[in-house]
């Protein structure tokens, strides 16, 4: 199979997984945020936040590590099984005390705190399935990673909302989350161990410290990446409280959900980049160029149509109390187009062993978002903190394309994205005029408008065109 089509067919995969697993969990967001109130959400993803921090520590960052070297030699994958495993053990037996210890020091509120407890049983379970289906990103065995994404939030969900109707309020909602997390780890390990029957059962101390030796750069990568996305969470439920981590929580959803098809294709991108090693320059800008024109060709179009119709999509989702989301949704949405053009440029330095340049990026990135959270949330409470993720994740743009370009290969971004936004702004003209329409109408004629201006524009060489209409194709045939 070739790179292009195997990248399209493991994005489909991921991107179905991650779009719908989101959207399958906004039945719980929204079973909680109408039965327990913004309080509830809150207190819900207060909790979820924190623990999330002692979580990116266990796993000690090995994630790049393991999927890049699995991709590079796929016989690898029985000892990076067991190394995996045990590292994954010691470091959540060491790491959980110190998750209690320090919920102790905080001071939350109740609900809060007694959810965090039970949330942080699942500690040994997350970072063992994460170690785990690393491994199967690194065989690029994306169906299977799908499988797990979906066993996840359906027995999250399903189980949340019954022990919420039953009565159980925030601490059942975190319960089913424990017991989904539990039943994921040992499926993971189940679909992970038919790769795994050839080499030796035998514990490979040199696979070991070569992770250990290596995971510094990896660790403090994860953990920045980590306090900069939950950051906002935890400043809001100690600066201001949780109704206003519930009204910041249920744009933020939202935006979790869009943005997941990118996520889904950098992903894909990754394994791909890390297999074409030996560096070549010609390839790595290839790769790098056609990423950031179709990241942003789809991404700019969503955010300009949530934009306008963040009012109707917050309504209609969350009810007329969380009228606040709207200008927060407005305002995070802008994340998506912006982040990915980033993480792009983040995992071509990774996989050419320029990490260093990630983590000073991702320093910037963290930096800057507690200064302006700082700042910004005291006097405008979440819109504050929404302008503030937005600000740092341009700063963290900016400084990865610097450094692609100074270390790697330069990138011409203005030819990536001149004509798209210019199709994205056209399209913006026209989705206004024809606001007061149906919001399904709208979107679809914007769509199409917004088609066929690209086309216009021959943003798509012939070269791009004859590769799209191919792989369409084939997958038709396939199907």
């Amino acid at each position: 199979m070739d790179t292009t089509r195997r990248l399209v067919r493991n994005t489909l995969y991921l991107g179905f997984a991650n779009l719908c697993s989101p959207l399958i969990s906004m039945v719980l967001i929204i079973f909680v945020s109408r039965h327990l109130g913004a309080d509830g959400l809150g207190a819900y993803s207060a909790a979820l936040a924190f623990v999330f921090f002692f979580e990116k520590f266990a796993q000690l960052g090995i994630h790049q590590l393991v999927l890049r070297d699995i991709a590079n030699d796929i016989s690898r994958c029985k000892p990076y099984l067991i190394a995996c495993t045990l590292i994954g053990l010691i470091s959540s037996l060491i790491t959980l005390p110190a998750l209690y210890l320090f919920l102790r020091l905080i001071h939350y509120s109740e609900n809060i705190s007694e959810g965090t407890v039970i949330l942080g049983l699942s500690l040994p379970f997350v970072v063992l399935s994460y170690h785990y289906q690393s491994i199967l990103e690194g065989l690029q065995r994306m169906d299977r990673r799908c499988l797990l994404s979906f066993l996840d939030v359906i027995i999250r969900v399903g189980l949340g909302v019954l022990l919420i109707h039953m009565g159980y309020g925030v601490s059942g909602a975190l319960a089913a989350v424990v017991v989904s997390r539990i039943v994921t780890c040992l499926s993971a390990l189940l679909l992970v161990l038919p790769f795994s029957s050839q080499g030796s059962s035998r514990i490979d101390s040199s696979i070991i410290r070569s992770l250990l030796t290596q995971t510094l750069t990896f660790l403090m990568i994860s953990l920045v990446t980590t306090v900069y996305w939950r950051i906002g969470f935890v400043m809001l439920s100690t600066m201001r409280g949780p109704g206003d981590v519930g009204v910041y929580s249920a744009a933020y959803r939202l935006k979790e959900i869009l943005i997941a098809l990118t996520y889904s294709y950098i992903a894909s991108l990754y394994p791909i980049m890390a297999s074409s090693l030996p560096f070549s320059p010609s390839l790595l800008k290839r790769q790098c160029e056609l990423s950031i024109k179709y990241l942003f060709i789809i991404t700019f179009p969503i955010g300009i149509g949530t934009w306008l119709l963040s009012p109707q999509i917050i309504t209609f989702i969350y009810g007329p109390h969380f009228v606040e989301s709207i200008r927060i949704l407005q305002i995070l949405i802008w994340t998506i187009c912006i982040f990915p053009l980033g993480l792009v440029c983040a995992r071509a330095l990774v996989a050419t062993n320029h990490q260093k340049y990630d983590l000073w990026a991702n320093i910037f990135l963290i930096t800057s978002d507690i200064g302006a959270n700082l700042a910004l949330i005291p006097r405008f409470g979440p819109v504050g903190a929404a302008v503030a993720t937005l600000l740092s994740v341009t700063i963290f743009l900016c400084i990865q394309a610097y450094f692609v370009s100074r270390i790697l290969v330069p990138i011409r971004w203005s030819v990536l994205i001149g004509k798209p936004f210019l199709a994205g702004i056209i399209m913006g003209v026209f989705s206004y005029a024809i606001r007061d329409l149906n919001a399904a109408v709208v979107i679809s004629l914007s769509a199409a408008f917004y088609v066929i201006i690209l086309l216009i524009l021959r943003t798509f060489s012939t070269e791009e065109r004859q590769r799209l209409r191919n792989i369409f194709h084939r997958f038709s045939l396939a199907a």
